[in-house]
């Protein structure tokens, strides 16, 4: 993993430089043996519309309090953090990710492929 992508996205802000590391380390866990354009696409998408709670009390998109992502660029900043072996800085992520629809070769979006291995894991106690 390289974190350094997290820390082009965060500049100056330390929050969301913690919180977008923590999420890093957590979405490595959760997907991050696949190494899939497509599955890294439908991660940027996860990770921004989905709330994920863990066991141990971390959440990613609490809507009723900070543990939010500060847009997609912060879902894309994790991305590159993740799935460094594409070469990809946050922007470059950003910008080749963020549009459209995430579909495989049959045409299928990963997203249901992603929320059922999150659903499944261990550390994982509820997803929305």
């Amino acid at each position: 993993m390289n974190l350094e992508r997290v820390d082009e996205y965060a500049g100056d802000s330390e929050f969301d430089r913690e919180f977008l590391r923590e999420v890093a380390r957590r979405a490595e866990l959760l997907w991050g043996e696949e190494k899939d354009e497509v599955v890294v696409f439908g991660t940027v998408f996860v990770l921004w519309n989905m709330t994920i709670h863990f066991r141990d009390g971390f959440v990613i998109n609490d809507f009723s309090d900070l543990n939010t992502f500060p847009g997609v660029n912060g879902a894309c900043a994790v991305v590159a953090a993740v799935w460094d072996w594409l070469g990809l800085s946050w922007t470059q992520v950003e910008l080749r990710f963020r549009r459209g629809a995430a579909k495989d070769r049959e045409g299928v979006s990963p997203t249901p492929l992603l929320l059922a291995k999150a659903r499944a894991h261990p550390s994982v106690a509820l997803v929305d």
